[in-house]
């Protein structure tokens, strides 16, 4: 194996999280050997990492892409993102995204190494920080409910820059 290599989970939607980014044959030795069964190995890039939301028509015409820098991430959950306004990652996605076929609201996850996009994930649901996008003003589930209902859309630019800090506290 080339270091560093990222190990995931082959099957996903059960829940659990199984991404690992190894950097030497001993940190291999810490992983449970029953999670290598059906593991993927990839080359680990470096760069910026991204979500980008988007919203598509049922003939996967791309209402709207926002990007999100993933700025601190925990358990595969982002705690600080900004809104960021990259072309690259923009039109990248909404290439992958017409390739694709991807229609309603949809979540895409890239590495942006020396102004090319490398694509992780396409997730055709919902991603749990698009409130940070509601927040800057693209309603992707109003847009989808209105392109469902056959409503003109009209283009809007988001809050380039807003930034999410996330913060939880236990309640007894």
């Amino acid at each position: 194996i080339d270091f560093p290599v990222v190990i995931r989970k082959n099957e996903m939607g059960d829940g659990q999280k199984f991404v690992y980014i190894i950097n030497s044959s001993e940190e291999l030795t810490k992983i449970p050997l029953i999670q290598f069964e059906s593991a993927i190995y990839t080359e680990f890039i470096e760069g910026q990492e991204f979500t980008i939301d988007l919203v598509c028509s049922q003939d996967s015409k791309v209402y709207s892409a926002v990007p999100r820098l993933r700025k601190e991430v925990r358990d595969g959950m982002v705690f600080f993102a900004e809104i960021v306004n990259n072309d690259i990652v923009i039109n990248s996605t909404i290439k992958l995204a017409e390739q694709l076929k991807l229609t309603g609201v949809n979540c895409v996850q890239c590495i942006l190494n020396n102004n090319q996009c490398y694509f992780i994930e396409v997730n055709p649901r919902p991603g749990s920080g698009m409130d940070l996008s509601t927040a800057a003003g693209i309603n992707m589930p109003q847009i989808w409910i209105d392109l469902m209902n056959n409503e003109k859309i009209e283009y809007k630019k988001p809050e380039w820059g807003l930034k999410m800090l996330r913060h939880y506290e236990g309640y007894y």
